[in-house]
């Protein structure tokens, strides 16, 4: 078993002030879960696990960036056929 943690900051977002800041979020928390995934999905493949528990993810937003922050632990889940 070993811990993942995993931050995903993707480049900075520009605002206008046609639009408010909730939907710029709005717009912008999908596609970050999105990429989180798929990086969480390659970094168990290079360490060789298969399943994540516990995981636990924060979102940090500024005022041109936003974190999405992952932890959880890792570990190989085998199916015997017996």
């Amino acid at each position: 078993m070993r811990l993942l943690t995993h931050e995903w900051c993707p480049q900075t977002y520009h605002y206008s002030t046609h639009h408010s800041n909730a939907i710029i979020v709005s717009e912008g928390v999908p596609f970050l879960e999105y990429d989180l995934h798929k990086q969480l999905l390659y970094k168990l493949r290079l360490l060789g696990m298969n399943a994540i528990f516990g995981l636990r993810t924060q979102l940090c937003i500024g005022d041109n960036i936003m974190i999405l922050y992952a932890q959880g632990k890792s570990l190989v889940v085998y199916c015997s056929n017996l």
